[in-house]
Formats: structure tokens, sequence, C-alpha cells
């Protein structure tokens, strides 16, 4: 992941947040990761799913195996589901795992901390 970009990332990916689509010029700040982008409110959200089950956005919802889930992998690392116990699903079928939420932490506190 990283912080806005670098060679081979396409442009739009730093535009909005793949989970929300809100943007940059809406406010957001973004961690983008291979593909994907995630803003600084839906980390803050999919931690909160991870931690209580649930939360109050919409749309985000805990994945913790089963069915047809168990082939489901994080949009981040690539990581599947069997591996890292539990996913946040979002919308449009992106899924996030907690390792990745807490790096994207990590970044976002960094970030507002140079």
């Amino acid at each position: 992941m990283t912080r806005g970009g670098g060679e081979g990332w396409p442009a739009r990916w730093f535009l909005a947040c793949s989970f929300c689509g809100m943007g940059k010029d809406q406010g957001r700040r973004l961690v983008a990761g291979p593909g994907v982008a995630v803003c600084d409110r839906c980390v803050g959200s999919a931690l909160e799913v991870v931690v209580d089950g649930a939360c109050r956005e919409p749309g985000l919802r805990l994945v913790d195996g089963g069915g047809p889930e168990q082939a489901w992998a994080c949009s981040f690392c690539r990581k599947p589901l069997r591996r890292v116990g539990r996913l946040v699903r979002g919308r449009g079928g992106l899924h996030v795992c907690g390792e990745c939420l807490d790096l994207c932490t990590e970044i976002l506190r960094d970030e507002a901390h140079p």
C-alpha cells in the first residue's frame, strides 16, 4: 500500500475511495493498494466492524467464513479469507482484512503527524 501513488498506479484510484466513492475533493484522505483505495472514514468504519461485528455505516459487513465466502480474499493484500480469518465486505464486492486496516491506520496516523 502507498500513501498516494507511485509508478504504475492508475490515477483514478487516487481520486475516490473504492468502498464509498468519496474523494479527495470531498476532504477524504486515501490509502491506495493494488487497484483499490480506501478513505480514512471507511478505515474507521471497517475497524468498527472488525471489533464490534457491525457498524453504523451502511454497506459494510463482517465476513468470517462459510459457504461461497470461503473463496473471498482481501482486495489489498490478496490473502484469502481462510488465512486472515475475517474480512470486512464493502460495496462493490471489495474486502479488507484486519491486517490491512491496521496498516492503513498507521499510514493515516503517520500522514497526520509527519
